[in-house]
């Protein structure tokens, strides 16, 4: 999956970047509008190529086996471990969502207290008339500071592919490093393995 994504990076970076070279080294023979004009035509079409991009690269083919049902799907997908943790299920619109136990984690020090939440959920689309699997990583992260003479907070949030290490617990009560890269080695595997295909959702 990251050579996937490795490669995703490299045919947007040269759509972005090889074109407007190529324009601005011609600049003195096109003409300084014409080549504004291309470039924004370029930026405009960056959003259907990233689009057709995702469709191509992280695309993960059935196999040659008899489809399983829709419902089959989810149950395969809701009973995946990952270092002996199973996952919660929440079902919205129609949407699967899978979200592992993870833990806060808190820094104290002698003068401020640091809190730091790292919340990682996957959402899957099942289309059943394709036999295919759509799916979209979402990391959500707070740290908030609480000191003598100031308090301060951030959060950020990402969606699509994002790789994310967060700790949690496992079966047996003990700290571990979750790291989503297993969850979607294991994703293609079900998914695949029973005659569905499998692709990133952009947006």
């Amino acid at each position: 999956m990251i050579g996937k994504f490795f490669i995703s990076f490299v045919l947007i970076l040269a759509y972005l970047v090889l074109p407007a070279l190529f324009l601005i080294s011609l600049e003195p023979l096109l003409g300084t509008s014409f080549v504004i004009g291309s470039i924004i035509a370029i930026v405009i079409g960056f959003i259907p190529f990233m689009i057709f991009v995702s469709k191509k690269v992280f695309a993960f083919k059935a196999e040659n086996t008899p489809a399983i049902s829709t419902d089959e799907m989810k149950d395969k997908i809701r009973h995946i471990e990952i270092e002996g943790s199973t996952f919660a299920v929440e079902f919205k619109d129609d949407i699967m969502v899978l979200t592992p136990p993870v833990l806060d984690a808190r820094f104290i020090s002698l003068y401020s207290a640091e809190r730091y939440k790292m919340t990682y959920y996957m959402k899957l689309w099942f289309n059943e008339k394709t036999n295919t699997v759509r799916f979209k990583d979402h990391l959500v992260s707070s740290s908030s500071i609480l000191g003598i003479n100031n308090f301060s907070f951030n959060i950020s949030a990402q969606s699509g592919f994002v790789t994310a290490s967060v700790t949690l617990l496992d079966s047996t009560g003990e700290l571990t490093q979750f790291s989503n890269s297993k969850l979607h080695k294991e994703l293609i595997k079900v998914v695949t393995q029973n005659g569905w295909n499998l692709n990133l959702k952009i947006f």
